[in-house]
């Protein structure tokens, strides 16, 4: 006899299965973030970030407005106040005001924009549709380490990405009035350090 509850749970099974992914939507996916992705040349938004640290119940909440184009992204804080990280072709600069501190390194391999999170992510993880809507959808790429990020897209850009570590530590980053292809002045990447400023200079250690 087939009761409510083993039809509620065979109803909500049907509905997990819709959300498995063929190998062949995901492509279609990938490719279509990947092209419009391809056409940005600038990007501009606010940002609200939000870090977790389980181990220590530690929670912390930021915002700001974040720009880059082909050659530097710069991330400039509302809060905390005066805060700022500016990568541009060969640095990563961040700047805090209260400490009055800047810390300069190498720009190596940072990866920032979004595109660059799923590239890296995308080719090393599971990856399965949490929910779909009219406005966008949600995925889930889980790496075998532990690792797992998941990603808000909306009309083939995404609005909200979340990456957990093996430790659960986790951070998350919301997107909202985005631009696309606005000019931005290049002085807004021009970025220098106070001079009462403590410098910290990780180039000179390579």
């Amino acid at each position: 006899m087939v009761t409510l509850k083993n039809r509620i749970v065979l109803g909500l099974l049907i509905c997990a299965g819709l959300l498995i992914a063929q190998p062949g939507d995901l492509n279609h996916i990938y490719e279509n973030m990947i092209s419009t992705y391809d056409s940005v040349v600038t990007f501009q938004a606010d940002f609200v970030q939000e870090n977790y640290w389980p181990e220590m119940e530690i929670s912390q909440s930021s915002n700001g407005v974040i720009y880059y184009d082909s050659d530097n992204l710069l991330m400039e804080y509302s809060n905390p106040e005066g805060q700022i990280m500016l990568i541009d072709p060969n640095n990563v600069t961040i700047y805090d005001a209260a400490s009055q501190q800047a810390l300069i390194s190498p720009k190596q391999a940072v990866k920032l924009r979004p595109i660059e999170v799923i590239k890296h992510y995308w080719k090393i993880s599971q990856i399965s549709i949490l929910d779909e809507t009219e406005e966008g959808m949600n995925l889930r790429l889980k790496v075998n380490n532990g690792e797992i990020v998941i990603i808000k897209i909306v009309n083939s850009l995404v609005s909200q990405i979340s990456i957990l570590d093996v430790d659960k530590n986790s951070v998350t980053y919301k997107f909202g009035g985005m631009m696309i292809n606005e000019e931005i002045p290049a002085e807004t990447f021009e970025f220098k350090i106070p001079e009462d400023a403590r410098i910290i200079d990780n180039r000179k250690l390579n």
